[in-house]
């Protein structure tokens, strides 16, 4: 609470580890969250989804997924419905490369929309032509058409990777993605460089500049008011 910085601590559903799953809100403010931790040693992924009801403070179950998915990314598109991809699966601890949607408006079932092999916790934002722009962790960035489930490569980083970077749209247009920090997953070392890309010029690049003073992996950025 806000005015009375008082907690409240609504349990999810009984059994299921949210740690590292995916989340995204819908447009009436209710939050979808999606996998989650299965086990450890195997790590295995959950496939339970449910959607956190912040006015009435409950748990709404929804249908499982296909398989589980520990670490994937949601994104709400356009339209008010749900993708999730990536985060390692449920049954053989490999990569989830099957695309899934949910929709609020339609079943509770999930439903397969194609496939794509991509790191866990990809980097997805929805940019203002109504695509989805893959923004990393590996250096390939491309952007999905939710309309044709088509992917088209857009550019690569100057960094050969950035794992555990988060990235942001940037104002007031919304089509400048800034990508900072996370490591190159052959040495693990953090970075403190930056890169930005704007995604409206005819012939998109990511530039470098200018770096944070402290290197960082596994950190957070969001856009103040």
């Amino acid at each position: 609470d806000p005015e009375t910085l008082a907690l409240t601590n609504v349990p999810p559903p009984a059994g299921w580890n949210l740690d590292c799953a995916g989340h995204s809100f819908l447009p009436d403010g209710r939050l979808l969250v999606a996998g989650g931790t299965l086990q450890f040693n195997p790590l295995l992924g959950s496939k339970r989804a449910a959607i956190f009801d912040p006015y009435i403070l409950e748990w709404i179950p929804v249908a499982d997924m296909a398989d589980g998915r520990w670490y994937p990314t949601n994104v709400t598109l356009p339209d008010g419905r749900i993708v999730t991809m990536s985060g390692v699966d449920g049954t053989t601890g490999a990569l989830n490369t099957d695309i899934e949607r949910w929709d609020p408006n339609g079943g509770s079932n999930w439903e397969r929309i194609g496939q794509r092999l991509m790191p866990d916790y990809p980097n997805l934002h929805v940019i203002p032509s109504g695509l989805v722009f893959r923004s990393g962790p590996d250096s390939q960035t491309e952007t999905y058409n939710p309309a044709t489930l088509a992917w088209m490569p857009v550019a690569t980083t100057n960094a050969p990777a950035r794992y555990e970077a988060p990235s942001v749209m940037l104002p007031p247009t919304l089509n400048r993605v800034m990508l900072m920090g996370g490591y190159v997953e052959t040495s693990g070392t953090p970075t403190n460089s930056v890169e930005t890309i704007d995604l409206s010029a005819p012939m998109p690049t990511w530039t470098i500049g200018p770096h944070m003073l402290t290197r960082r992996i596994q950190h957070n950025a969001v856009l103040l008011p």
